[in-house]
C-alpha cells in the first residue's frame, strides 16, 4: 500500500456507480481525496498542484486529460494502449492496466523525477489553433489533388476519344 497522496478528479459523474463506491470507500495508507466536477477554471490549479497524472486506462484515443496535465507540468502515467503514446512519446511513463505492479512502479517511478519541460514542449504542439490549421491544411491537400486528378482525366479521356474518332473527326450539324 503507497503512502503517496491520492487525489481523484472523478468527474462528478460515473457510468460505474458501484466502482464509485467502491473506490470511495477503499482505505489505503496514504491520503485519498475523490473530487466530484472540477470546474475548468480551476483545472489549471489541480494540475499545477499534482506532481503526477496517471490515466491507467485500457484503451485512450489520444488523453486529452494527459496532454493538459502535460502542459501544466505533470509527468504523466499512460498506457501504450491506444495512441497516446503518438503522443507523448517517450517522455511519459508507460504501465500495463491490468498489472497493479506495473501501474505503482510507473506512478512511483513519475512521483521520484523531477518535472520535465520536454514533456510540456511535446504537448504544447497540441493546440485547437493547430489542430485547425492542420485540418485545413489536409482539407486543402486533398481538394488540389482532386482538382489535379480532375483535369488528368479529362486530358485522358479526351485523348481516349480521339483515339476512337475518325481521322477526319465527326461533323457535327444542329438543327436550326
Amino acid at each position: 500500500d503507497s503512502p503517496l497522496p491520492l487525489v481523484l478528479a472523478a468527474g462528478g459523474f460515473s457510468y460505474q456507480p458501484e466502482y464509485d463506491r467502491a473506490v470511495r470507500s477503499f482505505k489505503r495508507a496514504g491520503r485519498t481525496l475523490v473530487l466530484g466536477h472540477v470546474p475548468p477554471e480551476m483545472l489549471a490549479a489541480a494540475y499545477a498542484a499534482a506532481r503526477v497524472h496517471a490515466l491507467p486506462s485500457w484503451y485512450e484515443l489520444p488523453g486529452l486529460v494527459s496532454l493538459e496535465a502535460a502542459v501544466h507540468g505533470c509527468n504523466v502515467v499512460a498506457t501504450r494502449r491506444g495512441t497516446t503514446s503518438d503522443y507523448l512519446g517517450d517522455s511519459a511513463f508507460y504501465c500495463e492496466p491490468e498489472n497493479e505492479d506495473s501501474i505503482r512502479a510507473a506512478v512511483e517511478a513519475a512521483y521520484e523525477s523531477p518535472r520535465t519541460a520536454k514533456l510540456r514542449e511535446v504537448c504544447r504542439r497540441f493546440t485547437w489553433e493547430e489542430t485547425a490549421r492542420r485540418t485545413y491544411a489536409a482539407y486543402r491537400s486533398i481538394a488540389q489533388m482532386k482538382e489535379s486528378k480532375v483535369i488528368q482525366t479529362s486530358k485522358q479521356e479526351e485523348k481516349s476519344a480521339a483515339a476512337v474518332l475518325p481521322a477526319g473527326g465527326y461533323d457535327l450539324a444542329l438543327g436550326v
